[in-house]
């Protein structure tokens, strides 16, 4: 046989084989099954999807049976949405884990005894205290002159006579000052509440982390 035989002979047996292992491959591809498990429990197989197959995870089976690849199911809006709402839950709760974390390891660096952290509580006490002292005096200063300049303005009125328009407005700047005093007081006062409760969580939570009882 010469060269250009033997050589087209090889040829066509690659082309063979070729034609061959695609006929096999298709042939494969064409004996997959599909399996999943309905609403009521039982698997079902089957070569095709059915469209109401969709919403269940399929696993896809070669001739062999076994499992090549899984098509996800699809989820429904309002799957799509719980999946959502429980991943927000999830995230929320190990920020939580992640913050908790944080704060046991400033409370077990920060103080070496419950004493300390009392400690540590009464002096902040005292200082939103005195804040809340001092603002109370000034609104008491504040409320007297406010009550001086209305006075004056009602005798005024009461004489028939006109009113000055800087009295008015010093009026209204005192009652400006009277007010804003009394937001401070608040602010200090809701802090100081937040404080003393925070300060009792770290002293149980620091008791735990220390096995004290």
């Amino acid at each position: 046989m010469g060269y250009m035989a033997m050589r087209n002979t090889k040829i066509l047996v690659l082309a063979v084989l070729t034609v061959g292992l695609a006929a096999a491959s298709f042939s494969a591809d064409a004996q997959n099954r599909y399996r999943w498990t309905g609403e009521d429990g039982s698997t079902r197989i089957s070569d095709r999807i059915p469209p109401d197959a969709a919403k269940y995870r399929i696993e896809v089976l070669n001739a062999r049976g076994l499992v090549v690849r899984v098509i996800e199911a699809q989820l429904t809006e309002e799957q799509r949405v719980e999946a959502e709402r429980q991943a927000q839950l999830e995230e929320e709760a190990r920020l939580a884990r992640e913050n908790q974390a944080r704060h046991d390891h400033m409370l077990l660096q920060s103080y070496t005894s419950v004493a300390d952290i009392e400690r540590a509580r009464d002096g902040r006490v005292q200082a939103l205290e005195a804040q809340i002292r001092v603002a109370q005096a000034a609104g008491v200063r504040l409320q007297a002159n406010h009550d001086e300049l209305q006075a004056q303005i009602e005798r005024l009125e009461g004489a028939g006579r006109p009113v000055p328009e800087d009295l008015t407005q010093r009026l209204a700047a005192t009652k400006e000052q009277l007010d804003a005093n009394q937001r401070f007081v608040d602010t200090r006062e809701r802090e100081l509440d937040e404080l003393l409760s925070q300060f009792e969580t770290d002293i149980e939570r620091y008791q735990e982390l220390r096995g004290i009882r």
